[in-house]
């Protein structure tokens, strides 16, 4: 009878030292069906010494019935797209080096006003210190266009509006037996390119939405059984706008997660965090409950389900510079009809509650359809279809952004 409590102890020191490591193996069965390997059909890339390159090229059709996302007098137009796309990743057993870049280029039969040219590029590095240590880092670059189907969009500019995003993100992370601690600094500036007046030609000033973000997270990872682990987070980040009319949107914001974190054998896998939210304003703090969670259902061998659901605050706009609570869910199912033939649908949800005094609530429903074919390692087709409506009330809603919009596409993609 003494000896039990002895064993008990015992076991729990044990637990205690069993490294992380022990606890954090992958499972090949637990991959989902648009990340799984095809060996005969994932195209080959290129090796050049410690390093593999993959390239490809999207091209696509797409039509749509409400190009403007306007409530009334839609229009019609038929976009063109070309999509270059290249990373050299290398494959050490020792430490990473990740370089990559794209671009996409729109092109619009008849609006041309409403042709964009995007990109980016991205380095990303990693240093093993030691098995149990490891520092790494990301340095982004982009030019990117907000939709016209946003909330935001400028319904009478004569284009979309663009900006540059700029990141540079630094993490450590460290394993203590069964106890994974990662730090993290991340900043992110935002410079936002002016628009013009479709009817008076004037210039609609978009530098009140020039700024930088920094954030430094803390995050604790606890193993209690080979397959699940607790989680908790900290975020504590400030948002600073460069222009003195937007100032009263300055901000610092902290973020409290715990959750759980999973990997199932051939059940599920991802995480769910949940916890506290708040952003300090001038005129006053917003705050209420925080939600981040992704999880992989592996239904069978050959169908998956995915769910993401996210709830923040965040604020400022094209048209409307104020805090609003912004709630996003998503679910996605994806099957393998054969080897190389792929559906997926995915339907969700996102919805803006702004805050008193601005009268304001916006809610965006999408639904997508899609199949891929890949014909062999060089060559991938792709159709679909994508239906969008937003539905914008209260009285600082903006005119003209109750919505339905519908969108066919087909394409093809070249790859390395």
């Amino acid at each position: 009878m003494q000896l039990k409590p002895s064993l008990t102890v015992l076991s729990a020191l044990l637990f205690a030292m069993t490294p992380f490591n022990a606890f954090a193996q992958d499972d090949d069965r637990n991959v989902g069906v648009q990340d799984r390997a095809r060996p005969e059909y994932d195209p080959m890339g290129l090796r050049f010494g410690g390093f593999d390159l993959n390239a490809s090229l999207d091209l696509t059709a797409e039509n749509t019935d409400n190009l403007f996302a306007t409530e009334t007098a839609e229009q019609e137009d038929t976009i063109y797209s070309v999509a270059p796309s290249a990373t050299l990743a290398s494959h050490w057993s020792r430490h990473a080096l990740v370089v990559s870049a794209g671009a996409d280029s729109r092109s619009h039969q008849d609006y041309d006003s409403e042709d964009t040219d995007t990109g980016y590029a991205s380095v990303y590095g990693r240093l093993d210190i030691s098995t149990d240590t490891a520092l790494s880092a990301t340095v982004r670059g982009a030019h990117e266009v907000e939709p016209r189907t946003g909330p935001d969009s400028l319904v009478n500019a004569t284009g979309p509006v663009e900006y540059d995003r700029n990141e540079v993100s630094v993490s450590a992370q460290h394993i203590i037996n069964r106890v994974r601690v990662i730090g993290t600094a991340t900043s992110t500036e935002y410079d936002f390119e002016d628009a013009v007046d479709s009817v008076s030609a004037l210039v609609i000033d978009q530098d009140f939405r020039d700024r930088s973000e920094t954030a430094l997270t803390g995050r604790v990872e606890v193993a209690i059984s080979p397959r699940v682990s607790l989680v908790g987070q900290y975020t504590g980040d400030e948002r600073d706008y460069d222009a003195a009319a937007s100032s009263a949107l300055d901000s610092e914001g902290q973020t409290i997660l715990a959750g759980v974190r999973m990997d199932l054998t051939n059940v599920i896998r991802g995480e769910v965090t949940a916890g506290q939210v708040s952003r300090d304003y001038d005129s006053g703090t917003v705050d209420g409950v925080a939600i981040d969670a992704n999880l992989e259902w592996f239904v069978t061998g050959l169908t998956t389900i995915s769910v993401t659901a996210s709830r923040d605050v965040q604020e400022g706009s094209a048209t409307i510079s104020d805090p609003y609570v912004n709630t996003q869910l998503n679910g996605r199912i994806d099957h393998e009809l054969l080897r190389n033939f792929i559906i997926s649908a995915d339907v969700g949800s996102v919805r803006r509650e702004y805050e008193a005094p601005v009268d304001r609530e916006d809610e965006t429903l999408y639904g997508s359809f899609e199949a891929r074919y890949l014909m062999n390692r060089r060559v991938a087709l792709r159709a679909g279809y994508v239906h969008e409506e937003n539905e914008t009330s209260g009285v600082n809603a903006p005119i003209d952004r109750n919505f339905d919009a519908n969108r066919f596409f087909a394409g093809i993609t070249l790859r390395l």
